[in-house]
């Protein structure tokens, strides 16, 4: 085991070290404040390497306007509300490339008849860079959903 390294009334970044917090598994935590007054618990060791030099503070005064608000996070990519869009998005895309003469009853079919734990993939994604995959059945295939999570969905080619 290592030996603790007293880091009280040091700074680092924005943070001062205020007082030693409760460890989390066997790494020493910190009680810091920041110098916009937030108080925080950091990992001695993130502190050391300058994993952590404010409470976020520093991001949102000045990479944030930098960007534009391409940094700053919306906070709804967990919520029902965000999925049902993506959702939605992604409905909207199989609807655009299906041709008028799909078989519905036998895409519905294949949706229907999914075994567990498999999704419905499309063997040519639906937005694909170099190529485009209609939304029919032929273009239909179940796959497991761990391999289908990792293939990002790229056109190989016949």
């Amino acid at each position: 085991m290592g030996k603790l390294i007293d880091m009280v009334k040091q700074k680092f970044g924005r943070l001062t070290v205020k007082e030693r917090a409760s460890n989390d598994g066997t790494r020493a935590r910190w009680l810091c404040i920041c110098d916009c007054g937030k108080e925080l618990v950091v990992c001695g060791k993130k502190l050391r390497t300058s994993h952590t030099r404010s409470c976020g503070c520093y991001r949102a005064e000045v990479t944030c306007p930098q960007q534009g608000k391409a940094n700053l996070k919306h906070g709804q990519s967990r919520t029902k509300g965000y999925a049902r869009f993506h959702s939605r998005v992604r409905e909207i895309a199989e609807i655009k490339q299906r041709p008028s003469w799909a078989n519905m009853d036998k895409i519905r079919e294949i949706y229907v008849n999914r075994p567990e734990g498999y999704h419905v993939d499309h063997i040519i994604p639906l937005r694909g860079k170099t190529v485009s995959g209609l939304h029919v059945e032929n273009n239909l295939q179940y796959l497991p959903a761990l391999e289908n999570m990792k293939k990002h969905n790229t056109f190989k080619g016949i």
